[in-house]
């Protein structure tokens, strides 16, 4: 098994303006890693330049010992063993569920595809194109064909974050199952906690293209603080009378807290609007924002 290891520098562009992506890191075989931030820290620039989308300006990137980029060497896409999903799809419209995946694949081999097409729940859906498909399903199906190509690297870029709870949750598992037999690199962009807590064990996150934190999840994305209170902010859904008290329903990125508060403590709080919730233990206290 193969480690990668980055050393590169780049030019970005984001809403700040130009800025300058610089990771020096490595990602060893059998993992799956996390990387979070804000939008325009680096993130999906980062997953392009592993994939070989795009070559980085300065640095070097090696996957073992081969070279994927040094100097004025520059291994094309196509010849690095990497599947990158997106959270758009990018299926082909003229191809079926099983040609998306035979297409994929480096070598045919139909009894691998029909077990892949068991194992994430397609195989009633084979013979369908795109348009036929809900964006669940074809979800799935970029999944898939990202799998069917037995890539050594597997890059998620949002890929489930427009998912149901239910269908995002059962695409982790397939992810998870997949790494395990595999033994495959895994780097996910998310910004989901439950998703980043369940899939990954290291977590990078970015700011402005710069390394800020990396450690386990607990390390990066929970505070540290001596109260043991996580500080979540959300939207009031829902305020609703439950015997002597209310509960109050709160969407704090794509979970749901519901906590009783006093009917008194209620009324001073209005739907829509922006509060904070600090959990501890089996508690949660909500509170306003400035």
């Amino acid at each position: 098994m193969n480690n990668l290891r980055l050393d590169l520098s780049t030019t970005m562009h984001s809403a700040q303006g130009a800025l300058r992506l610089q990771v020096k890191t490595e990602f060893a075989a059998d993992s799956i890693t996390a990387i979070s931030g804000g939008s325009g820290a680096g993130k999906s620039t980062l997953l392009r330049l592993i994939a070989g989308l795009k070559p980085p300006e300065q640095g070097e990137i090696f996957y073992g010992d081969t070279v994927w980029f040094q100097g004025k060497t520059h291994l094309a896409a196509r010849h690095r063993r990497v599947g990158l999903v997106f959270q758009d799809y990018a299926l082909f419209p003229n191809m079926s569920v099983r040609e998306q995946l035979m297409y994929a694949q480096r070598e045919r081999n139909p009894q691998r595809i029909n077990a892949l097409l068991d194992q994430m729940g397609l195989a009633q859906l084979a013979e369908r194109k795109p348009a036929q498909l809900s964006g669940g399903q074809q979800q799935r199906v970029a999944l898939a064909r990202s799998l069917a190509a037995e890539p050594q690297i597997l890059l998620l870029d949002e890929a489930l974050s427009a998912l149901d709870h239910r269908l995002r949750l059962e695409l982790q598992q397939a992810v998870l199952d997949w790494q395990q037999q595999s033994g495959a690199i895994v780097i996910a962009v998310s910004h989901d906690l439950g998703e980043i807590f369940r899939l990954a064990t290291r977590v990078l996150k970015l700011e402005h293209g710069q390394i800020v934190a990396d450690g386990t999840p607990a390390q990066v994305l929970l505070p540290q603080r001596a109260s043991g209170r996580l500080q979540l902010t959300g939207t009031l859904l829902a305020i609703e009378t439950a015997g002597v008290a209310a509960l109050m329903t709160v969407a704090c990125g794509t979970e749901v807290i519901a906590t009783l508060v006093s009917p008194d403590e209620a009324k001073r709080y209005a739907i829509g609007q922006s509060v904070s919730v600090s959990l501890s233990g089996a508690s949660a206290q909500i509170t306003t924002l400035s």
